[in-house]
């Protein structure tokens, strides 16, 4: 079985995050090519995911 690294990040197996200058998340890989901007909203739905 191959492994298929964008794969990974499209169906949620590994997460890929993007920092600010500030070292802060600022956007987060949402699958198909598409980021979402960070906010303390979605910055605790991640949380939730994570510890899920």
């Amino acid at each position: 079985m191959t492994m298929c690294v964008p794969c990974s990040f499209d169906n949620r197996w590994l997460h890929l995050i993007a920092l600010d200058e500030e070292g802060q998340m600022a956007h987060r890989y949402t699958g198909n090519l598409t980021w979402e901007a960070m906010n303390s909203a979605s910055e605790a739905a991640l949380q939730r995911e994570l510890a899920a």
